[in-house]
């Protein structure tokens, strides 16, 4: 990543264009309180570590004149298209009808944003002449109840099992011998334990007339990609 954000970079300070970065919440760790854009993170992973680094490097190159640089933060997303082994176990088992899987902790509220909608707002920030060379706000989605309830809205769309099969921490630990993604999903196993929550109360006051997609016509489209695109 370290590489590809250099070249990012020096393409950017060649065209003078502005690069436009979906941040996450690896850098924290696991917190308790909301994260907002004045929470100072103190990486407890390798990942969060190489995020918070990415995140720099942009920072510098914005303070040497090289370009000017959009960090949108964001949680979880979903949406057409999105096939990571996060959302796909979802989407992917509900459009063939089969029920959906999750890790770890199906009972506590999580946080997502549909792709579209974090697309939508970069577009909208990038119009604004204000801002300064470098820029970062939190964008925090929704959060749904639990993914057990959330699972109802998509049952009922899709035609799926109202059911969660969660894969459990001991399950995963075994598994993490012999697959290198779950092995590297390891020590990221606090974000299915606990309630991570961004605090976007700055982007609303910032936009105020910015609506997310309805889940139900978020949640139907992506099932309707998974369809058209199964395999």
């Amino acid at each position: 990543m370290k590489p590809i954000t250099n070249n990012v970079i020096e393409a950017a300070k060649k065209n003078k264009a502005r690069i436009l970065f979906p941040g996450n919440i690896y850098a924290f760790g696991k917190v308790s309180e909301k994260i907002t854009e004045d929470s100072i993170p103190v990486p407890t992973t390798k990942k969060g570590s190489i995020r918070w680094e990415l995140n720099n490097m942009l920072h510098t190159a914005t303070r040497q004149g090289f370009c000017k640089v959009i960090v949108l933060r964001l949680p979880d997303f979903f949406g057409e298209n999105v096939t990571n082994g996060l959302i796909k176990p979802i989407f992917g088992n509900a459009a063939r009808k089969k029920r959906i899987e999750w890790l770890i902790n199906a009972d506590i509220p999580h946080q997502f944003v549909y792709t579209k909608d974090a697309a939508r707002l970069f577009f909208i920030l990038s119009e604004e002449a204000s801002l300064p060379d470098y820029f970062l706000i939190n964008y925090g989605g929704v959060i749904v109840p639990s993914i057990r309830e959330w699972n109802k809205t998509i049952s009922r769309i899709s035609g799926s099992p109202d059911k969660v099969k969660v894969i459990s921490k001991t399950i995963l630990g075994i598994l993490s011998w012999f697959v290198p993604v779950v092995r590297e999903l390891r020590e990221n196993f606090y974000q299915f334990e606990n309630t991570i929550i961004l605090d976007d109360a700055r982007v609303k006051k910032l936009i105020p007339v910015f609506q997310e997609t309805a889940m139900e016509e978020s949640i139907a489209k992506t099932i309707d990609w998974f369809k058209s695109n199964a395999g």
